[in-house]
Order: structure tokens, then sequence, then C-alpha cells
């Protein structure tokens, strides 16, 4: 696991947040016409790109490439326990 995916888990994540991901990506995978969708938090910030199947964690602190890191749907779910509703 990459530093910023387990600071995100550590500082960010909560249970809340858990349920409104799971709560979008299977209305994602309901509804194919949703393309994006974002979570802003106090530190990192979650773009969902379902197109691509791809999630964008961010640390709005860090203003550099390390601040950045993109991963599958899946690898992403699976990282904070909510394996992909099928």
């Amino acid at each position: 696991m990459s530093a910023l995916l387990d600071d995100f888990i550590r500082h960010e994540l909560s249970d809340h947040l858990v349920g409104l991901i799971k709560a979008t990506v299977a209305e994602a995978q309901i509804n194919p016409e949703i393309a994006l969708r974002e979570f802003n938090g106090n530190v990192f910030d979650l773009a969902f790109n379902f197109k691509r199947s791809e999630v964008i964690i961010t640390n709005i602190l860090e203003t550099d490439s390390e601040g950045v890191e993109s991963l599958s749907v899946d690898q992403f779910l699976t990282a904070i326990g909510a394996p992909r509703i099928t």
C-alpha cells in the first residue's frame, strides 16, 4: 500500500465515508451515465472516474506529484475494506 493511500485510510476514512463510497459505486454500476463523482475531505479529495474505473486520491496540502495517486476502483475498494459490489 502506498504512503498516500495509507495516510488517507488512517486520517480521513470513516465508516460513514465507506458507506457513501459503497453507495456511489453501487449507483454507478446501475446507472452507466454516472461518469464522475468527487468526495472532498479535510485533507484528502477523492475523484472517481467510472468510465476509466479509476480513483484519484489527492492530498490537498501537498503541491507536488507525491500528493496525488491514481489506482483502480477495485484496488481502492479492497484497500478500504469495501470489496466491489457485483
